[in-house]
């Protein structure tokens, strides 16, 4: 059997040493004045919710754990794929630009190969919704429900999988 979804925009991979490495390039205790803050690359989240989620605020001094922190927080929330925090030099200071890239939605969900049991079953089950930001961990749960429901009629060695697709 295999189970596809097929995402809006392409996947992705989570780049995870990104906060670890994103704070490298500012430096504590730099003086240097937080004149403006953007958000970029947003198309679903509102820039405003974006900031606001933020410690690094307007006029506060630049700090390397504060950004680390926000780029932390922004990931935590499971909607973007990838986050940067980009300085530019402006008057007074420097303008911080939130650049982020979206998790695709689901548009489609197919099932494919499963025989012993109907579709409709299946999804009625399933927690992978139409239109919500793919989430592997909810995906993988829902092979393994699947695999379970196989498995209650007598099919033990069944396997599922499922792929994305632009």
């Amino acid at each position: 059997m295999r189970f596809s979804l097929k995402p809006m925009l392409s996947m992705v991979l989570v780049l995870f040493f990104l906060p670890i490495f994103a704070g490298v390039a500012f430096a504590k205790g730099t003086g240097e004045i937080v004149q403006e803050l953007s958000v970029r690359g947003n198309a679903k989240g509102e820039s405003d919710a974006i900031v606001t989620l933020l410690k690094t605020r307007k006029g506060d001094a630049l700090d390397g754990q504060m950004i680390e922190d926000d780029i932390r927080s922004l990931f935590e929330l499971g909607y973007f794929s990838d986050v940067r925090i980009l300085k530019k030099a402006v008057d007074g200071g420097i303008h911080l630009v939130i650049e982020v890239k979206e998790k695709p939605a689901i548009v489609s969900i197919t099932l494919e190969g499963n025989e012993e049991i109907n579709d409709d079953a299946i999804t009625e089950k399933l927690e992978t919704k139409l239109y919500t930001i793919v989430n592997e961990a909810t995906i993988t749960a829902d092979v393994r429900m699947i695999e379970k429901q196989y498995a209650e009629k007598g099919f033990y060695l069944a396997r599922s999988t499922y792929t994305l697709k632009q």
